[in-house]
Order: structure tokens, then C-alpha cells, then sequence
């Protein structure tokens, strides 16, 4: 998949999960594409995907790793926020101008992720008729579920959600996000503004009884942004820009060994959670070296195939349950059934993409703002 180049890089949603590049270029510069988060956004799927396909007896269990593969994604998420949508000095109060960016940012990820998250559900009961997974955990008889109420619930982020809980928090930083700048336009320093965001949010999510991970998972959202505002502000190491293609594969290898050290001591959601800062010191370095260096990672994670998985990754994310479902009640559960998951999810895959999210990708793309 080819990198954006010049106004198309402009117009361009490199993102899945939070990046959607910027129209208007008097105050909200252009920001550069780098087709390797595209494939760093593949592998968090691919965590997910792998973690869950575990616990059907698929592929060898592995638990946390979806958990970490959704946090890689929030960090991401995080990261592309900072990356495209940031204004300049010129831009750090809430004029009229200001407020109409914000306005259009948040109509344009509403339109982004609401609608296929909500249609998903929608499809899994059709296809899964007449027995049904409501929330994608447990398998209902279609006599015993009444639609509209779950689809209402769905709708409103309430009941069990299934795996469905990351959208409404990736939809939560998203109102949060705009907040952000009030900080800004105190200090005067974007990435100073937002290390100070991130402590007090460490700090909550270890030490306040909130009865929540919810500080956890915006901790992560604003570590990628810093990584962002530090890149950024010129923020030079010559360690990072000697040795960048020797940081970057040993960075990625310390992330894997994260993940396979936590899977073998069973972890909880809570537990994973806890090791945030952890997590976003691991991926700071691994961003800051992977996109200052052209080595093997590099190459690998921004080829054609790794960038179109990247792309795709918000669909197979919704719909890889209901590719399971499928799997199971028409192929069966055994382990040999593997292959054929694989290819009933691609499918799927391919089909939710090319007619749900392109759809709605488009349409965010409508939307403008006019300063």
C-alpha cells in the first residue's frame, strides 16, 4: 500500500482507531504518513484476534494478550490524535475558528467509529439465527432475546458489552481530548501540558479508589499523544537517532516479552491495567526509534500486506467473534477447524470493510471545517 504524497496525505484516514488527517492548513498543519503505524495498528489486531481465537482451543492460549493488543491500540490511538490533530501556538485558545475544528473532529470520529460498531452486532445477529450471542460471550436461543433491547443496550454502552467496552473508552478520550488544550493555553507547552496529564492519570488509576481502570485506559491514550508532541517538538535523543534501527526491533522484543511474561501468570484486565506506565515507556522508545529509523522493522511493518491488514483492522476487530460463531456452528470447534476460521474471518473481514467502514469513512471525509 503506497504512502500518501503531498494534499492526498491531507485528505488520507491512516487510521482505524483514531487518525484522520487534517483539512484545514491555516492553523492545523499537515501532518507526514508513516505507513509503518499502519502495520504496528495490524499486529494490535492480530493480538486480539490471537488472544481470543486462545480461549476456542485454536492456537495455543495465550491470556493478556488481547488485553495488551487493545492497549498497543489506544496507545496508537493516542499517538495519532497528537500527530494529526494538534494545533500550532496560533491556535491554542478556543476562538470561533478553534471551536469549529473541535466540532468538526468530534462529528468526524462520531461518524467514524459509532456506526460500524453499532452495525456489527446487528450482522452478528442475522448471521447467527437462531441461536445468537448477544454479547458475544454466551449463546442464547433467538426466542429468548429480544432484539430492540439488546441492540439498545448495545447502543448506549450499557449491559455486557463483550469486547465492544474498548470502543465506548475510545469514544470517551475522544470528548476528553479537545479538554486538553484549556492545559495548553495555561502553559503554553503542548507536551509539558500533557506529561502532566499523564502523571496525575498514573496516579489516579494506582492510588485513587475509583472502581474503574477507566484513568488506566486514558493514561495509555495520552502517553501516545506525548510520544506525539515530543516527536514533534524536536525531542532528540543520540541514542535514538545513532542507533534507531537497533531500538526499534529491541524495543518491539521487549513488548513481546512483556506479553509472554504476563501470559503465563494469568493475568486479570486490572492487573494489565496497573502496568500502564510500564507499557508506555516500552512503546515510547519503540515509536520514537521505529519512525527515526529505515531498518528491517521498518520495511517489514509498512509492506503492502502489514498496511492493508493495518487498514482493515477496525473491521476484523468487530466482526472476528462473529467469524467464530460462524466458524463453530457451521464448520465446528475442533482445532483442525483453524484454517478454516482464518479464511471465514478474511472474508468477513473483507466484506464488513469494503461495505460498512469504507462507507463511513467516506462520509467522515465530507465533513470540513472553515476558519
Amino acid at each position: 500500500m503506497r504512502a500518501a504524497r503531498g494534499s492526498e496525505c491531507a485528505e488520507r484516514m491512516p487510521s482505524d482507531f483514531g487518525g484522520a488527517a487534517v483539512t484545514d492548513r491555516s492553523k492545523f498543519q499537515e501532518a507526514k504518513y508513516y505507513p509503518a503505524l499502519d502495520g504496528l495498528r495490524g499486529v494490535a489486531v492480530l493480538m486480539v484476534v490471537y488472544g481470543h481465537a486462545g480461549y476456542w482451543g485454536w492456537v495455543p492460549l495465550l491470556p493478556g494478550c488481547a488485553t495488551i493488543g487493545v492497549l498497543l491500540f489506544f496507545f496508537l490511538s493516542g499517538f495519532l490524535m497528537g500527530h494529526h490533530y494538534t494545533p500550532d501556538a496560533s491556535a491554542a485558545a478556543f476562538d470561533k475558528a478553534t471551536l469549529r475544528y473541535w466540532s468538526a473532529f468530534l462529528f468526524r470520529r462520531f461518524l467514524r467509529v459509532y456506526p460500524p460498531y453499532l452495525l456489527a452486532p446487528i450482522i452478528g445477529y442475522v448471521l447467527l439465527m437462531p441461536a445468537l450471542p448477544p454479547d458475544f460471550e454466551q449463546s442464547k436461543p433467538f426466542s429468548e432475546i429480544h432484539i430492540v433491547e439488546e441492540i439498545s443496550k448495545i447502543a448506549l454502552f450499557g449491559g455486557e458489552l463483550g469486547i465492544y467496552w474498548t470502543i465506548k473508552e475510545e469514544l470517551r478520550f475522544y470528548l476528553l481530548y479537545p479538554l486538553m488544550f484549556l492545559a495548553f493555553v495555561l502553559l503554553r507547552r503542548k507536551a509539558i501540558a500533557v506529561f502532566m496529564i499523564l502523571v496525575a492519570l498514573v496516579v489516579i488509576n494506582h492510588f485513587a479508589k475509583v472502581g474503574a481502570d477507566w484513568p488506566g485506559y486514558i493514561a495509555i491514550f495520552t502517553a501516545g499523544v506525548f510520544t506525539s508532541l515530543a516527536m514533534k517538538s524536536g525531542f532528540e535523543l543520540p541514542a535514538f537517532t545513532r542507533r534507531a534501527n537497533t531500538f526499534a526491533p529491541a524495543s518491539l522484543s521487549a513488548f513481546a516479552l512483556l506479553v509472554f511474561v504476563i501470559g503465563q501468570s494469568s493475568p486479570t484486565q486490572h492487573m494489565i491495567w496497573q502496568l500502564e506506565w510500564l507499557f508506555a515507556l516500552v512503546l515510547f522508545i519503540l515509536f520514537v526509534s521505529l519512525l527515526k529509523s529505515d531498518g528491517v522493522l521498518n520495511k517489514v511493518l509498512s509492506q503492502r500486506v502489514s498496511v492493508w491488514i493495518g487498514r482493515t483492522s477496525y473491521s476484523l476487530y468487530l466482526v472476528h467473534i462473529i467469524g467464530f460463531h460462524l466458524t463453530r456452528n457451521y464448520l465446528g470447534a475442533s482445532p483442525s477447524m483453524m484454517i478454516a476460521a482464518c479464511l471465514v474471518l478474511a472474508a468477513l473481514t473483507l466484506i464488513y470493510y469494503l461495505a460498512v467502514e469504507r462507507l463511513f469513512v467516506r462520509l467522515s471525509k465530507m465533513v470540513r471545517v472553515r476558519t
